[in-house]
């Protein structure tokens, strides 16, 4: 329930000035602008809440169960069904796989790996505040659901983009391989945060003596 006006002054200029904000922080001036940790949270917290009231949420992928053992299937769908009210939360556990992606593509500057994850805060941060009107969108128009799937990759990969073709100002080419990096390595930690919840959920089942 926190809130202060520079939350939205960060958003303002992560929209027209997106390396403004995280090179300020990074270069000691704290500020103006929110706190990459609190400006993530924030917003996290705002659309988990926006996802329950709806219903909802942005990370209702399909999942292809096999039909080997119905507990397994049960177990899938139950942790998919997690992710997808919480996820949020998923991109927030997933900022260190995405501060790979910069830190390998623009591996010549004199950022640490720390420096990345502050940008990658900022940066999810915003990508949130896109999923909200997706969310919203969907639980009003039920059909429009394929058509936010699409939205919901292309707008986070072009502010990938914008954000570090901003920040780091060099060729085109490298925030756009940097930006498909970014993509490939969030499947990577959704792919851990999935195996992990999925094993809470089997340990739970043993406890329980189910049968397998």
């Amino acid at each position: 329930t926190h809130w202060e006006s520079k939350v939205f002054l960060t958003v303002k200029y992560l929209f027209i000035e997106p390396d403004r904000v995280p090179k300020e922080f990074i270069q000691g001036d704290r500020r103006k602008f929110y706190h990459p940790v609190k400006f993530l949270m924030y917003w996290a917290g705002i659309s988990i809440l926006i996802s329950i009231l709806l219903g909802n949420g942005m990370g209702n992928l399909v999942l292809e169960a096999g039909n080997y053992n119905p507990v397994y299937d049960k177990l899938a769908q139950n942790t998919q069904d997690i992710i997808t009210k919480y996820f949020a939360l998923m991109w927030v556990f997933c900022i260190p796989f995405l501060s790979l992606a910069p830190f390998i593509v623009f591996s010549n500057s004199e950022l640490k790996f720390v420096h990345h994850n502050v940008i990658l805060c900022y940066l999810v941060g915003v990508n949130l505040i896109l999923g909200i009107p997706s969310m919203i969108l969907v639980a009003l128009w039920k059909s429009s659901e394929p058509i936010i799937d699409i939205v919901w990759v292309v707008l986070p990969f072009l502010y990938c983009f914008y954000m570090y073709h901003s920040y780091f100002k060099q060729k085109i080419w490298k925030s756009i391989l940097c930006s498909i990096l970014s993509f490939l390595f969030i499947v990577v930690g959704y792919g851990i945060i999935f195996t992990l919840i999925f094993i809470v959920l089997y340990l739970i089942e043993l406890s329980k003596g189910t049968s397998f």
